[in-house]
């Protein structure tokens, strides 16, 4: 038909440039570098390790960063170029269109072009980061940003400068209406906010702990407190929940997490044991850690990126990763606490319209501290001194509240022990029986268990009453070991030894019964 041009005719009028694929006289690094020197302007592929990524956009509209297979390779390349190959025609090499295969796509993806002509990406953000450069504070607007390995901002805004003291105003207003067990643990949820921004751009080259949210019930608002986090920084977390070992494990979903070089990755709604290997050398560990990709055998992957966030209500972790943990615990509030609204609704939605007003205020905090000469406290209460020392800082001196690690290495302790957080839950059962401040029988404490699902640890399944009883009083018995009293979690716990009268063998016999009680903080 006149005037319509084939596919192939309007693509070379669009301008795009021939590729000569390998074939006969055409090796395959002199096909790769010409390719990947164009695929690199494009801003949308990128060197992640040793792996080629490329920036996509899911069915959500969020882009990140995915793995670049070769079947997707060959469709990327037709894209781009109008692809060619030598063939012999009468006796002649002569170049002919073609289409790409998947092993030449594999071939060209293996050769070393794409490592030295493709930008490396270690940070994939959506609003700008606060960096130093040459001992100045420097914003980094949209863009593609050859700094600190490479950082890629997606989304285009002026963040305003905002005055410190109304930062810290706003920053404040943030918390108000959480109910934290202690002001230790206000601190720590304040300290969230700012910690961000100093990892992103570098501004401490040091490890970060995972910020654990724990709360006495469900819908107490650990999630929350993590959301308003990230809405501060424009961003929406890489969830991952709790899987069993085997395909789609924990490591496999963090592995694939850190590939995508998001900022925030997110255990979501955690019980039992939190072990993963992956994640406790990502917390701390060389900055880089072994993961398993499919279809690509395994890679090294940066961790220095990330914030590590986990939300629970009865999460045991090992040793290791308690002692890189920085907990928050809440307690839930009353259906009938007035919680503060806002033209644009909650707080939430309040954060996320007006986002880069309040990056701004965490930007205003971060320029405080370094005009100062980005100073630490001397208190020395964690394992991962640089970052912690540098928080509490700025939540004392800025802030004006209380130090950061009040009360939070017993809370390592509880979380590490198997047997505390138990009796954390026990705890936590009593008070929703309304049963705090009585004294109880080992017996009684197994129906309110039983009355609010917690398990009677070490029981057999179908124990009868007598046995449930005797495990109650020996988990009890240990979690006190020689002391009468102990404090868990903002309860304390009383034991005492009292003389009765056994009913069948009509003699007096000595039985232990326990008190709980709930101290403010």
């Amino acid at each position: 038909m006149a005037g319509v041009l084939s596919k192939d005719e309007f693509r070379r009028k669009a301008g795009l440039p021939q590729l000569v694929l390998p074939s006969s006289g055409e090796p395959f690094v002199e096909s790769a570098e010409k390719a990947f020197e164009l695929l690199a302007e494009t801003r949308r592929f990128f060197v992640r390790a040793r792996l080629v990524v490329e920036l996509a956009e899911d069915k959500a509209g969020s882009e990140t960063l995915v793995p670049l297979r070769p079947a997707a390779f060959r469709s990327r390349l037709e894209e781009y170029f109008l692809l060619f190959s030598w063939r012999k025609h009468q006796e002649k090499l002569v170049l002919l269109p073609t289409l790409c295969s998947k092993d030449t796509a594999e071939g060209i993806l293996e050769t070393t072009a794409a490592l030295t002509l493709l930008p490396g990406i270690r940070l994939l953000a959506n609003s700008p980061i606060i960096t130093e450069t040459n001992g100045r504070l420097e914003i980094l607007e949209r863009g593609y940003h050859a700094v600190h390995e490479g950082i890629f901002v997606l989304r285009k805004g002026n963040v305003p400068d905002i005055p410190l003291e109304e930062a810290i105003e706003s920053l404040l207003e943030l918390v108000q209406d959480f109910d934290f067990m202690t002001a230790g643990d206000k601190s720590r949820a304040l300290a969230a906010f700012l910690a961000p921004a100093l990892r992103f751009g570098r501004m401490l080259e040091c490890d970060f702990p995972i910020d654990v949210a724990e709360a006495d019930e469900s819908q107490s608002g650990k999630t929350y407190r993590h959301k308003l986090v990230c809405a501060i920084y424009g961003e929406a977390p890489y969830v991952i929940n709790r899987r069993e070992n085997g395909v789609g494990s924990l490591d496999e979903s963090i592995s694939a997490a850190l590939i995508s070089a998001r900022p925030f990755i997110a255990l979501d709604n955690f019980r039992g044991t939190v072990n993963s290997q992956i994640l406790e050398s990502a917390l701390r560990g060389v900055g880089r850690v072994p993961c398993r990709i499919p279809y690509h055998g395994e890679a090294q992957i940066g961790t220095d990126h990330v914030c590590w966030l986990l939300t629970s209500n009865q999460a045991e972790m090992t040793r290791d990763l308690a002692n890189r943990s920085l907990i928050t615990r809440i307690r839930k509030r009353k259906a009938s606490h007035p919680f503060k609204s806002y033209p644009s609704g909650d707080i939430l939605a309040h954060v996320k319209h007006n986002q880069l007003r309040y990056l701004g205020c965490v930007f205003s905090v971060i320029r405080r501290w370094q005009n100062a000469g980005k100073p630490r406290s001397e208190d020395h209460r964690h394992d991962f001194r640089e970052s912690i020392a540098t928080l509490n800082w700025i939540v004392q001196k800025i802030f004006r509240l209380s130090p950061l690690l009040d009360g939070h290495r017993e809370e390592q302790e509880r979380i590490s022990n198997p047997l505390l957080t138990w009796l954390r839950a026990v705890a936590i059962a009593c008070q929703k029986a309304h049963r705090l401040g009585q004294w109880l029988k080992p017996g009684e404490i197994v129906d309110i268990c039983d009355a609010h699902h917690v398990e009677i640890r070490g029981a057999n399944p179908g124990a009868d009453d007598d046995e449930r009883n005797l495990v109650m009083g020996r988990n009890l018995s240990r979690s006190f070991g020689e002391r009468d009293c102990t404090q868990i979690s903002g309860f304390s716990i009383e034991c005492e030894e009292r003389e009765e009268k056994d009913p069948e063998q009509r003699h007096m016999r000595t039985r232990r019964v326990y008190r709980f009680t709930s101290f403010e903080k």
